[in-house]
């Protein structure tokens, strides 16, 4: 029994120690919800529907959407007609609108609204124009308010239309969208923002308190106003006015970096240096702990910004999704677009994950390799010293089918899978692979490969795909060398958090009797509260130690709960091998 239960403490640790830390910038969760934003063409009623079916084929779950004010209230003045705040006010014409968020409830996406534009009426001006005396802003921002309260009713879910329960104020207040900045030399840019921030999330709150409301999104790269700059301008002012807010949203692009290769630093901020940002927001109570929504992001594969090879678009992809769904903060991602624009100039986005419409491929849209990745994506980490390799695969387009392929050298290919991909469609396992070995994830079909000390491979091949293969592939043993290591006690790096985790154990597999088909809890944790860290002790059930001194081999799946102060949750799971 004591042997058993030293090698069980052993491959514990190693297991722990690799995969299992949780510094704040890098908790792996299964809450991010992945989406997509087409700008563009999704008015058009030719387009609507396949668009959206297009996204939801591909596994998105949220669709972005920009709500051009200037285009819903472009006939007249509401407040020339009534109320409004109104939904029903003469003046809104939201035809259009209601007919994508039909369509996209009909797919299945979740839909997030940025509202802006200002109407040729409030100023007889541009559609970034705010407003340069106070008395003028002060009559934008009623104007504004009046119709976010409009926005908000109409897509509460209770007024004939489906629920809209993501908004944000304007779209990149410290870029060129948000005129005038200055004021006779004095910068009025953030305090302005957080006074129409404050203004439309109080209407907002007041129709329906349970609608989350966005700051931003905020531009990554704007020399004029950086986002550290604005938003420490725009906090201030927030945490005065004591304004309620959800979430910070922000269009995180990197250029053609990777987030793990980041050399942006502050004041500007890009996916790889988002800590920056979350940093900044925790110094205000307004702020502090609350989640960031990538509402933009993406790689141009040609026109004039910073465009990669299309070729790299899958690679670079598949690491800005792992770096999203590891982050703590992060629970709304937003890939910008769906297809390429029509390039006339370098502001044209080539970002798409596929072409432009109308190049020639038997449809609409052709994709690009990055579509593939996109829809079953995975991700492998350079192996360590010790041989081990981190892999992550997600498939959306059935989770709960969804399967890590992997095929080593001279070997057959093997399917393993995490007891939590029937909510997710996540597998996160930390594997002892050499080099040449392919991995892959599938759910209804394949998607690309890639090779461990390699790159992507196009295409997926290798393994029959069908739902009902995979739901006949054995779970096999993950890790084959687990070295020696003492003590089954970690940190979890959070002091405003509740702790929970747990051993689980499946009898077809592990041989525990009492689990027959079914996963039970076979070891328990203990926690404890330190001023940088929370303390994490497993320890097994009696019937766990006695079953383990007398076999020779056990799967088990360590599952961990955080929930932050703010409500947030986390759940994950790891792989825990007894050879």
């Amino acid at each position: 029994m004591r042997r058993g239960f030293a090698v069980l403490i052993a491959a514990l640790a190693c297991a722990i120690a690799t995969s299992v830390a949780l510094p704040a910038s890098a908790s792996a969760h299964n809450g991010v919800q992945f989406g997509i934003e087409q700008f563009g063409n999704l008015e058009n009623p030719q387009y609507t529907d396949e668009f959206q079916r297009i996204m939801s084929d591909n596994g998105a779950k949220v669709e972005r959407y920009i709500v051009r004010w200037d285009w819903v209230a472009r006939g007249c003045n509401p407040a020339t007609r009534g109320n409004a705040a109104d939904m029903n006010n003469p003046c809104y014409s939201w035809g259009y609108l209601d007919e994508i968020v039909r369509k996209a409830q009909t797919h299945d996406l979740q839909m997030l609204f940025s509202i802006y534009g200002t109407p040729g009426w409030v100023f007889d001006s541009k559609e970034n124009y705010v407003g340069t005396t106070d008395a003028q802003y002060a009559q934008f921002v009623a104007a504004y308010a009046d119709f976010a309260q409009a926005v908000a009713t109409r897509y509460d879910g209770r007024h004939g239309q489906p629920r809209v329960p993501q908004i944000t104020i304007w779209n990149e207040p410290n870029g060129s969208f948000f005129q005038p900045r200055w004021v006779d030399g004095v910068t009025v840019g953030p305090t302005r923002y957080a006074r129409l921030y404050d203004a439309a999330a109080r209407r907002i709150k007041a129709v329906d308190p349970t609608l989350r409301v966005g700051v931003g999104p905020t531009a990554p790269h704007a020399t004029a106003l950086p986002p550290m700059t604005f938003a420490q301008g725009v906090l201030t002012e927030l945490d005065r006015l004591g304004s309620p807010i959800d979430a910070w949203a922000h269009n995180a692009y990197t250029g053609s970096q990777s987030p793990f290769r980041n050399t942006v630093k502050p004041p500007y901020v890009s996916l790889g240096n988002i800590d920056d940002l979350t940093a900044l927001m925790d110094r205000y109570s307004v702020a502090k702990g609350k989640p960031i929504w990538v509402t933009e992001f993406g790689y141009q594969t040609s026109g004039g910004q910073k465009a990669i090879e299309v070729s790299e678009q899958p690679d670079l992809l598949a690491d800005a999704l792992y770096f999203a769904w590891t982050h703590p903060r992060i629970d709304t991602f937003i890939w910008y677009q769906l297809h390429d624009d029509t390039y006339t100039s370098k502001y044209d986005f080539m970002s798409g994950l596929y072409y432009e419409i109308g190049k020639v491929c038997g449809g609409t849209l052709c994709p690009k390799p990055g579509a593939a990745m996109y829809q079953r994506t995975v991700w492998a980490s350079p192996r360590n010293a010790k041989g081990l390799v981190t892999v992550w695969a997600q498939a959306r387009v059935a989770p709960e089918k969804t399967r890590l392929f992997v095929q080593r050298p001279g070997d057959k290919w093997r399917a393993y899978v995490n007891s939590h991909t029937a909510k997710s469609g996540t597998v996160y396992s930390i594997m002892a692979l050499p080099n040449g070995t392919k991995v892959m994830a599938c759910d209804t079909a394949c998607g690309p490969q890639r090779v461990v000390g390699g790159s992507a491979v196009s295409g997926g091949g290798g393994v029959s795909a069908t739902s009902s293969k995979i739901k006949r592939l054995r779970l096999v043993r993950l890790d084959k060398r687990l070295t020696m290591r003492r003590g089954i006690s970690f940190n979890v790096n959070c002091t405003n958090c509740v702790v929970r985790a747990r051993l689980q154990a499946r009898g077809a597999k592990s041989g525990f009797v009492a689990a027959k088909k079914r996963l039970v809890v076979v070891g328990t944790a203990r926690i404890s509260k330190s001023k940088s860290a929370t303390r994490v002790r497993l320890r097994l059930t009696r019937a766990a130690n006695r079953e383990v001194a007398r076999r020779r081999s056990v799967i088990m799946t360590l599952r961990m709960f955080v929930t932050y102060s703010n409500g947030r949750k986390q759940v994950y799971d790891r792989f825990v091998v007894l050879r």
